[in-house]
């Protein structure tokens, strides 16, 4: 449940080593989201210019909200790394990231830790990475991957040049996964950090 103050976020900040200097950051952490709120969470988004870094923490109660946060999502957004751990992830919340991700110009790092993505909802993801050129690091850690799963990641890391960083920490893979993914790896890959 979204309290009154929760459009009002709390301001903190974080630290980057490389440019030595404070950026803003919002962290929301909620145990439910409407899709209401979702939706009018995402279009405040597009009135700010300086947020570059959001964590939502088990913030949308049912993949209706994760679809309608994303579905709103400014593409021009200023955020460069978005977190969604622990959201409910459907096929049209998925599509609705992968048009984010083919779009969007700033994203930089992207969590979709714990989300129980399957086949189904990493397609679209992973299929907007072959013309993404500004994603650098995808975390997709402690969820659960079938060799379906493996398929899409690995032939979308084939054409993409510009993630460096793949984190599949703690996720189950078969070894029939674990052999597409390193193949795809060995090949064409421009990966520089896997962590399994």
């Amino acid at each position: 449940m979204v309290d009154k103050k929760s459009h009002a976020l709390p301001h903190t900040q974080t630290y980057s080593p490389s440019s030595s200097r404070l950026h803003p950051a919002y962290s929301l952490s909620l145990s439910s989201c409407t899709e209401h709120a979702a939706d009018h969470f995402a279009r405040a988004l597009s009135l700010n210019s300086t947020l570059q870094v959001l964590h939502l923490y088990f913030a949308f109660v049912d993949c209706v909200a994760t679809s309608a946060f994303l579905s709103s999502y400014p593409v021009a957004s200023s955020v460069t790394t978005l977190t969604l751990t622990s959201s409910d992830i459907g096929d049209e919340s998925a599509h609705a990231l992968g048009r984010l991700l083919s779009a969007n110009p700033q994203l930089k790092i992207l969590s979709l830790n714990r989300t129980q993505l399957g086949a189904s909802q990493l397609e679209p993801i992973v299929a907007a990475l072959a013309s993404n050129v500004v994603l650098h690091t995808l975390r997709l850690d402690e969820n659960d991957f079938d060799v379906e799963c493996m398929e899409h990641l690995a032939s979308s890391l084939r054409v993409n040049r510009s993630i460096r960083t793949l984190s599949l920490c703690d996720c189950k893979i078969p070894p029939a996964g674990i052999a597409l993914l390193m193949d795809a790896i060995g090949r064409d890959s421009s990966l520089l950090h896997l962590r399994y």
